[in-house]
């Protein structure tokens, strides 16, 4: 599977990033999310300050992982204003792991 690029909408930093649903397949099969562990890192480029994190349970949600299908959940932006990078893994269940999804975005103040 090849890593996909997404540039997230920009958004106004106090504001509700909605939620988004991936779905993961390779060859037009799904690709089994069944005790997958999935990370979504944010950063902001250049490098400054903290790393934010979302997980399944805590800003990640597994919908039908027979399916591979999930999504990351309405969550409200309060990080500092700047310009960011992200990337999402899995960790699938036989240990392997792989960047999914990665991109950027910026959060302005409005």
């Amino acid at each position: 599977m090849t890593t996909q690029e997404y540039k997230i909408p920009d958004i106004v930093q106090g504001d509700t990033l909605e939620n988004f649903v991936i779905t993961l397949t390779e060859d037009l099969v799904p690709m089994s999310l069944v005790n997958a562990q999935i990370t979504m890192s944010i950063k902001m480029f250049p490098p400054a300050g903290s790393t934010y994190t979302l997980t399944v349970g805590h800003g990640i949600t597994i919908l039908d992982g027979a399916a591979g299908i999930f999504q990351i959940d309405n969550v409200v932006i309060n990080y500092p204003v700047g310009y960011y990078k992200y990337h999402i893994t899995v960790r699938f269940a036989n240990g392997e792991v792989l960047t999914i999804l990665q991109g950027a975005w910026e959060i302005t103040n409005g």
